[in-house]
């Protein structure tokens, strides 16, 4: 009984050993199948990336220097190459010296609103303005306050939705033009000798004019070289019956008088959010908010319509309005900026996914040379006078890039 016994124990032993080594051979499988299959799909993902992005390697850029600032969104560099302006959520305006990134003068804007690419240098360097309803003027030798300007549909004291999407002096200094965000859309020129306006402009509806409201205006506003138009990009949606129509357009405004002078349509799917000019003049680059899928309903038909933003980078010619080339993106384009030698498409980009910040896209070839991976994401780019360095403004700071060109 007792040999009977220690063998059915040696028996239980021997199962428990067997069933210990199955489990332990099935999860070495899975990890084993786990492994390959994600191997797969992370190739998969590689070879469709590579497909989509048509992706070179080359080091255009290489980072040098970064600062910390907290809630830096807007950066601007100053033409004589000495400084870099900075502005975000909190409405301070810092002024840093390029060389060394040390600051030199922080300044409070006036009142309170919104902003985007809200920061600028008069050509001559001498001057600074910024603003997020009202806008002020510095000085950047000293910091002292040098002018405010009050657009006429701003009440100072009385909370309005009220913002700027987008500023730039004009490159003979002689106007400062600002787009204006909220429930009034427009763009108003100030003469900067006595700030008074010198003419202003709203968009107009094309799609169905005697409908109420003006157009969006969706980018961030540059002149051309000559300093003779004005370029911004505008969308306007359809009622109900026209779904998710949506008519995109580049502008040109004489920058003079603010009259339109024409425009370029249809350049998205979906409204474009970022713009830049080639040096030269002859050139647009546009992005939009590529990655997005909308949906909505036909209250008439019941019939749900969609779009799906698969948009790239598009270059368009300034002087006849067609479309010359197209640069791959996968994600939402934030800001663009031409190398001074046209060669490169610096963009900010939104993927969060994988913190992937920077592009840069061979304009000649059409492919991505290099990707820089960050976090926090930039969101807005400038590039000093020289050509040399990029700088780019991240939520918690700013860095500064050389550009080597790929040599």
């Amino acid at each position: 009984m007792v040999h009977r016994k220690r063998s059915i124990i040696l028996d239980g032993t021997c199962k428990l050993r067997f069933i210990l080594c199955l489990l332990a051979g099935l999860i070495i499988s899975n990890i084993t199948v786990s492994i390959a299959l994600a191997e797969s799909w992370n190739i998969f993902d590689k070879g469709r990336s590579k497909m989509n992005t048509n992706q070179e390697e080359r080091e255009v850029i290489r980072l040098i220097k970064e600062k910390f600032q907290r809630e830096t969104g807007d950066i601007a560099w100053s033409t004589d190459g000495k400084w870099i302006a900075t502005t975000g959520v909190s409405r301070q305006v810092v002024i840093w010296d390029a060389a060394s990134l040390s600051i030199r003068h922080q300044m409070e804007q006036t009142g309170k609103g919104y902003g985007s690419d809200n920061i600028t240098f008069s050509p001559d360097s001498r001057y600074v303005a910024s603003g997020s309803g009202i806008i002020d003027v510095w000085g950047v030798a000293d910091g002292s306050h040098h002018m405010t300007l009050i657009a006429p549909h701003i009440t100072p004291g009385i909370p309005q939705n009220v913002g700027v999407r987008s500023l730039r002096f004009r490159p003979d200094g002689k106007m400062l033009v600002v787009i204006y965000d909220g429930e009034t859309q427009m763009v108003i020129a100030y003469r900067t000798a006595d700030g008074k306006i010198a003419w202003s402009y709203e968009p107009k509806r094309f799609l169905e004019p005697e409908r109420k409201g003006s157009p969006s205006i969706t980018t961030p506003l540059v002149f051309t070289p000559d300093g003779k138009k004005v370029i911004l990009g505008t969308q306007e949606r359809g009622s109900d019956d026209l779904n998710l129509k949506m008519l995109t357009r580049i502008l040109a405004l004489d920058a003079d008088t603010g009259t339109h002078l024409g425009s370029i349509d249809d350049v998205h799917v979906e409204g474009p959010t970022a713009l830049t000019v080639s040096i030269d003049g002859k050139w647009l680059a546009t992005g939009t908010d590529t990655g997005s899928k909308r949906q909505t309903r036909n209250r008439k038909t019941r019939r749900f319509v969609s779009i799906d933003n698969k948009d790239p980078v598009r270059i368009w010619s300034l002087e006849t309005g067609k479309l010359a080339k197209e640069l791959p993106v996968l994600c939402r384009v934030r800001h663009l900026a031409f190398s001074r030698d046209g060669k490169y498409l610096f963009g900010a980009i939104d993927e969060a996914k994988n913190h992937l910040a920077l592009v840069v896209w061979d304009v000649e070839s059409g492919k991505i040379v290099q990707k820089v991976v960050s976090k926090p994401l930039p969101v807005a780019l400038a590039i000093s006078p020289d050509g040399r360095r990029l700088a780019t403004a991240r939520e918690a700071g700013i860095s500064i890039y050389e550009i080597t060109g790929g040599d």
